[in-house]
């Protein structure tokens, strides 16, 4: 696809949504973001309120919008309660649907996760048709919005489907284990802490991508993507989160004392084959320590609406 287009993007508030919303804009689309409450994102993206768990709501976000193009990145990966999860994950997609039903949209790209995957024995990158069999109820609800966007897709809705893996970068959620580790260093860094910093298992290999890098690639997908593909968002790299800590703590200039602590279980290998999306022009751009530190400085500043 070229030219300008109607773009509506979901969750525009938020940290993806963020960057995504914005470099449309940036790149000439007529972009318009859904954020809940009142709006007040002062920027070139048409502002929308809308709860996507109320589907009166979503029909007037797809009324004002008419987009040709929709970008759902709407989700809540911090927390255990199922309820939360599922509203965000599953109930806010199952609306979307039913308010773009007869709209003709040429493409809906959804954001899902690479927490959908099964845990692997074999130290190999994750290709798009490895098993779905998630360890964590945010993965279990990601793996049903997955089969729900198969559900649209087999019913004649044009879904493009994205798996990022782990996020870095300026306003990631301190849901993620960076992010907690980053937001937890700034509170040190602005005084506040004893200095002494709790981490759990720190001996687990991760695929870090940019949240600007993945905002890229969902603005490839949402142009060009064939309807029904599916596409690991990854650098391809494995990394080990103690060498991400070490980065981290340089970066601080600051003494700071690991505690280890007992955390949930995790698994300890998990990167990705991004060679589909890459076919499609996407590289990530963004060096690791730039993501850590542009992650860093984020704090030290007012970040987006959500």
């Amino acid at each position: 696809m070229t030219g300008r287009a109607r773009v509506l993007v979901t969750g525009a508030g938020g940290h993806l949504g963020g960057h995504a919303a914005r470099l449309l804009a940036e790149t000439g689309h007529e972009v318009y973001g859904t954020t809940r409450g009142e709006v007040n994102h002062p920027n070139e993206v048409h502002w929308l309120s809308c709860d996507l768990l109320r589907l009166n709501e979503v029909h007037d976000a797809v009324k004002a919008s008419r987009p040709s193009l929709v970008l759902h990145a709407v989700g809540l990966a911090g927390g255990n309660d199922p309820s939360a999860l599922l509203e965000a994950n599953v109930i806010s997609l199952a609306n979307l649907v039913v308010g773009l039903k007869g709209a003709p949209i040429e493409r809906l790209l959804v954001v899902g996760s690479a927490a959908e995957y099964a845990a692997s024995n074999e130290r190999e990158p994750i290709r798009e048709d490895h098993l779905l069999a998630p360890n964590s109820r945010y993965g279990l609800t990601k793996l049903f919005q997955f089969e729900l966007s198969q559900m649209a897709l087999r019913a004649g809705m044009p879904v493009v489907y994205a798996r990022p893996f782990n996020l870095v970068g300026p306003g990631v959620s301190s849901s993620t284990a960076v992010g907690d580790i980053s937001k937890r260093l700034a509170d040190l860094m602005h005084g506040q802490g004893s200095g002494v910093l709790d981490v759990g298992n720190l001996d687990r290999w991760r695929d870090y991508v940019d949240v600007r890098d993945v905002a890229a690639a969902l603005r490839i997908l949402l142009e060009n993507a064939p309807p029904g593909g599916v596409y690991n968002v990854c650098s391809g790299k494995p990394v080990l989160l103690s060498d991400v800590v070490d980065t981290l703590l340089s970066l601080t200039g600051k003494e700071v004392r690991l505690r280890r602590v007992d955390g949930s279980p995790s698994v300890s290998f998990q990167v990705g084959d991004s060679s589909k999306l890459r076919a499609l022009g996407w590289s990530p751009e963004y060096d690791l320590e730039d993501s850590l530190r542009d992650g860093l400085q984020a704090h030290f500043k007012p970040g987006p609406g959500s």
